[in-house]
């Protein structure tokens, strides 16, 4: 997936060790619209480095997740939703997927 951060304590883990911990981090010291930012910015790190993604699904979640026009609208009702459907979208198929890949 990504490089990950090595956190004190960490040091010793494997990349994949730090990986885990990234894609299930939740963030607890986060407010809502910071925890569904860096939501938001995982799922799109995932679907950056996933090899067989769906380009159309991809393109929908990059459209939820970033404001092209460059204005700030983090706090943004309609902001939020998005960045929320679109995380919610994304941890769903990893879901799907990891079920296929058991069958």
């Amino acid at each position: 997936m990504r490089q990950g951060t090595v956190r004190s304590g960490e040091e010793d883990w494997t990349r994949f060790q730090r990986d885990e911990r990234w894609a299930n981090d939740t963030m607890p010291e986060l407010g809502a619209p910071d925890f569904l930012w860096a939501s938001a910015i995982r799922a799109s790190e995932e679907q950056r480095l996933r090899h067989d993604r769906d380009e159309v699904f991809h393109r929908l979640l990059s459209v939820g997740m970033f404001d092209w026009n460059g204005r700030d609208h983090r706090m943004d009702p309609t902001t939020l939703a998005m960045w929320h459907s679109s995380a919610m979208a994304s941890r769903l198929l990893d879901r799907v997927r990891r079920t296929e890949d058991q069958v």
